[in-house]
């Protein structure tokens, strides 16, 4: 009986210690490859639904009104048309993980053609063209586009030459989801032009109104949402980061495994 006592007051043993969690596997690189290939497709279905009017440097071929008031609105456009297409090009280079990895100079080169000779001119030829078409069906929603598209490309050059690289990515990713607006936006401009009925090109004067109603809610959607799922996705990166990161407060700069130094 004493041995049972002796027995029941023995702390129970403790449980082994857990293992260690296994460490992250590789990067799924079919599934970035898959990516990369939606985006350049994405890319080159807006060069081929943007571009063709213009190919030609024909006004009467434009497809938005050139008002006789402003008679160097077609070259603004021409322009705004051009220094986009450059934004779409290299910004497909910037969100490549193999080049960002193996190609830092390549990166940091083709960077800064995404800020100035893409993102940038293109913005202030577009303010220009808001000018022209002020009060327009969704001239809030572009303005607002432009104005983003501005700081947030800004911002994130900025942080680069700051070396605050984490901030840099935040800001650029952001960047690269205005940029997407090109194809988000029209997507949802003819989306719901098709669901009310109309077909884009060729809007009765009755519909107007309709038209105008699609025209102003894909003007916010198209990169509002955008937007919304660039927080979305980075948020999800932030809670996976490795456990050996820190961050500097205030600065946004990292400390160990998760740092990198992607510099446009």
């Amino acid at each position: 009986m004493t041995q049972n006592l002796e027995r029941a007051g023995t702390p129970a043993p403790a449980p082994p210690p857990s293992s260690p969690p296994p460490p992250a596997g590789p990067p799924d690189r079919r599934g970035v490859r898959v990516w990369m290939i939606l985006l350049v497709l994405s890319t080159v279905a807006v060069f081929a639904y943007v571009l063709p009017p213009y190919l030609g440097l024909d006004p009467a071929k434009a497809t938005v009104p050139l008002p006789p008031e402003f008679p160097t609105k077609y070259a603004m456009l021409v322009g705004h048309i051009l220094f986009g297409s450059i934004a779409m090009v290299t910004m497909c280079l910037q969100v490549w993980p193999w080049l960002r990895r193996e190609h830092p100079a390549i990166h940091r080169r083709s960077g800064r053609l995404y800020v100035f000779a893409g993102v940038l001119p293109s913005v202030v030829l577009s303010f220009y063209l808001l000018v022209t078409s002020f009060g327009g069906p969704g001239w809030v929603g572009r303005a607002s586009l432009a104005a983003l598209w501005f700081i947030t490309t800004l911002v994130g050059y900025v942080r680069a030459r700051q070396r605050r690289y984490q901030e840099h990515r935040r800001f650029m990713i952001y960047s690269f989801a205005l940029t997407m607006e090109a194809l988000s936006g029209r997507l949802l401009a003819n989306g719901l032009m098709l669901a009310m009925g109309m077909t884009p090109g060729e809007i009765p004067t009755e519909q107007a109104a309709a038209m105008m109603t699609a025209a102003e809610a894909s003007a916010w959607l198209g990169w509002v949402v955008n937007l919304m799922i660039a927080a979305w996705w980075l948020d999800g990166r932030g809670s996976r980061r490795k456990p050996g990161a820190k961050t500097k407060a205030g600065t946004g700069t990292v400390r160990g495994p998760a740092a990198t130094a992607p510099s446009s």
